[in-house]
């Protein structure tokens, strides 16, 4: 069994820091199934091809996405790489006191499914700095796509 991925690109940490979480409780609550986790800035869009679950996290800087995930996305946007064998769902932190709050969700999505990428049916969004109640729903959400 192949396993599934958590894919984070962080600016502050807390994109970093909800990924982490995910990991941990995603790897205690489904032992019969593995987990990587990994940065944008250690995955090549090639290996990324390999993965058929992919739990990407990122988070919105102005309106697109922070610097890290914006490099990997044009980078992955040029190797042209086929994802269609990939299931992606994507959570995205924000802040509301900016009037494009995750902007940047649909643009890292449409280049996903621009490589045949499956899109999850439902995103999810962190407002600020996530809360422990944040987590606890990214987590369910999370569980929701992984089963």
């Amino acid at each position: 069994m192949k396993p599934h991925l958590l894919l984070y690109g962080t600016f502050t940490g807390n994109t970093f820091d909800a990924a982490t979480h995910l990991f941990g409780v995603l790897s205690k609550d489904f032992p019969n199934q593995q987990f990587e986790l990994r940065s944008v800035r250690e995955i090549t869009p090639e290996k990324l091809a390999s993965y058929n679950k992919i739990i990407f996290g990122t988070s919105t800087w102005d309106d697109a996405p922070n610097p890290e995930t914006k490099e990997f996305m044009e980078e992955l946007t040029k190797s042209n790489t086929d994802l269609s064998k990939s299931s992606v769902a994507v959570f995205m932190l924000g802040d509301t006191r900016y009037q494009d709050f995750c902007a940047a969700l649909p643009q890292v999505k449409n280049q996903l499914g621009s490589l045949g990428a499956q899109l999850h049916h439902t995103d999810f969004t962190i407002d600020g700095i996530p809360t422990t109640d944040m987590f606890q729903q990214l987590t369910d959400w999370a569980k929701k796509f992984v089963i």
